[in-house]
């Protein structure tokens, strides 16, 4: 969905029509705006876009009480962390329940408020047990074979693990110490190995003292390992050694910034998925914190999340998202945005009754960026004609830029954004197309100078 500045001065307020000579001056400034303004995308744009969901709010057969953990295994099941239900579900690529172990205790299978999942090559499955201050080892069926941990500060005992992560080929684990604000490192029958990690934002610490030590944590084919410090508000990768690699990312809701990260994993060509759960969205990075995409914002629909913790990614890089608030899996596919058309082909525009631009070649899954620069107290109309786009009825208007389908008989195809500025100040609308028939839609995806 979108988002929009909100302003208290409704933009009809501020309107009158431009004298003719103002309309003649806007026309030829935007004639040669149009063709300098108008930048789409030189190159084909990863995107990801909604596929599938399931869960509501429960404790039946494929319901959740806020997942908190998600693992894929070589056959593409689906493993969830049912953290309120203490239990473990089993479904298949497509949300379709198989299997489920656990009930609250502490007995072997057992479990008191689990959180993180991880599966390594053999398809053993590792739970962060929570409340138990353990790790807990199952194979697919969720037999029992193992644990380690204990409560303490010592070595191989925890306060709160939150997130496990194993390496390729099986052979180390990690575990995120939340309350010890460290990580841990062990064999893959949990002897200890080794431990980094103190409260602090220098490199190699974590946390502050709202939330303390490293949550999400994941580990690259070459071993590396990236962990989730949601109370510094980045990412930190480290070499097998517990040595710092990299870090990026700061407090905010820009491109690469976080608020709260927690679920880290890394796909096979070492790209970084971030749940950045505070934001509501993931980000995807190269794996050295370069942003690639992005997608998510706040609410209960399609691509929509109410803080998101875990996150997996499939091989066929399907994505998989723990919606924690809203007690649902998400699933993702990657697809492209197509190259755009050369815009002084396909875009027009008209000067009366109203300034519009017209743009009839956009195709589905495009993003064009449109500038304009307004030289009287004049809106703009933008209108995308696009024979096969649905009416949307959640695009509500705002003061200063109003976004709504054009209602009238004749253009029921349309969408118009009407936005205001005045002076020599240049504001641009994205526009993408993001879905295809029969359930096509058209979001703003960006609105700023």
């Amino acid at each position: 969905m979108f988002k929009v500045p909100i302003f208290t001065e409704a933009v009809t307020s501020r309107v009158s029509r431009p004298k003719p000579n103002s309309l003649m001056r806007l026309w030829l400034v935007c004639q040669v705006l149009l063709l300098l303004s108008f930048s789409p995308f030189s190159q084909a744009v990863e995107f990801y876009a909604f596929v599938d969901k399931w869960g509501s709010i429960g404790s039946g057969e494929g319901q959740f009480n806020s997942p908190t953990g998600i693992a894929i295994d070589a056959s593409g099941n689906v493993y969830v962390v049912d953290n309120s239900n203490n239990r473990i579900q089993k479904f298949d690529t497509e949300g379709n329940y198989q299997h489920q172990w656990g009930s609250q205790g502490s007995g072997n299978g057992q479990f008191y408020y689990p959180t993180g999942i991880a599966i390594d090559a053999s398809d053993n499955v590792y739970v962060a047990d929570n409340g138990n201050n353990r790790i807990q080892k199952f194979d697919t069926e969720g037999n029992y074979q193992h644990q380690w941990g204990s409560y303490g500060t010592g070595n191989g005992q925890f306060s709160s693990p939150w997130a496990v992560a194993v390496d390729a080929i099986g052979s180390v684990v990690y575990v995120t110490d939340i309350n010890n604000i460290r990580i841990q490192q062990f064999d893959a029958t949990g002897n200890y190995q080794m431990q980094w990690g103190s409260l602090g934002n220098g490199d190699g610490q974590f946390g502050n003292t709202q939330f303390v030590g490293p949550a999400g944590i994941a580990v690259d084919a070459s071993g590396n390992v990236y962990a989730g410090d949601s109370g510094n508000h980045r990412i930190q990768k480290f070499g097998t050694n517990g040595l710092l690699l990299a870090k990026w990312g700061l407090l905010g809701t820009g491109d690469g910034r976080f608020y709260n990260p927690t679920g880290v994993r890394v796909d096979s060509n070492s790209n970084v998925y971030v749940v950045d759960t505070a934001n509501h969205r993931i980000q995807k990075f190269d794996a050295n914190g370069q942003l690639l995409t992005k997608w998510g914002s706040f609410g209960g629909g399609d691509g929509e999340f109410f803080n998101p913790y875990a996150v997996a990614v499939d091989a066929s890089g399907s994505v998989y998202v723990a919606d924690t608030s809203n007690h649902r899996i998400q699933k993702f596919a990657p697809t492209t945005m197509p190259s755009p058309p050369n815009p002084s082909q396909c875009a027009t525009f008209n000067l009366f009754p109203t300034p519009a631009l017209f743009l009839p070649c956009l195709s589905v899954g495009g993003t064009y960026q449109v500038g304009m620069n307004l030289v009287s107290n004049s809106p703009l109309r933008f209108e995308v004609d696009m024979s096969t786009w649905l009416p949307r009825n959640d695009l509500t208007p705002t003061a200063q830029c109003a976004v709504f389908p054009d209602g009238t008989a004749s253009t029921p195809d349309h969408l118009r954004i009407n936005c205001l500025q005045i002076g020599e100040q240049a504001h641009w609308v994205d526009l993408a197309l993001t879905s295809v028939m029969p359930t096509i839609q058209f979001d703003v995806v960006g609105f700023g100078p």
